[in-house]
C-alpha cells in the first residue's frame, strides 16, 4: 500500500534520475553558490526511466463525465 511504502519509490525515482531528495536552493546564502541544474540531462533521464516528456505532454483521456467521449489533454 501507499502508506506502507512511504516516499521510497518517489526517491529511488530521483535517485536514478541523479537528483537531491531536498528542491535544489538557488543562490544559498550560507554558500554564495548557484546549483547548477541541466534540464537536458533530466529531460532525458526523465523520459528513458519514466517515459514521461517533462516539457510537452498530450494524451487521450476518457472523459470522467462522459465516458463516452474522449478528451485530449
Amino acid at each position: 500500500s501507499v502508506e506502507k511504502l512511504g516516499l521510497k519509490p518517489i526517491f529511488d525515482i530521483l535517485e536514478k534520475m541523479g537528483l537531491s531528495r531536498e528542491p535544489p536552493a538557488f543562490n544559498d546564502t550560507k554558500n554564495d553558490t548557484e546549483i547548477d541544474l541541466d534540464l537536458s540531462r533530466i529531460a532525458g533521464v526523465a523520459q528513458r526511466h519514466l517515459g514521461l516528456n517533462l516539457f510537452v505532454n498530450f494524451y487521450i483521456s476518457e472523459d470522467v463525465r462522459d465516458t463516452t467521449k474522449n478528451r485530449m489533454m
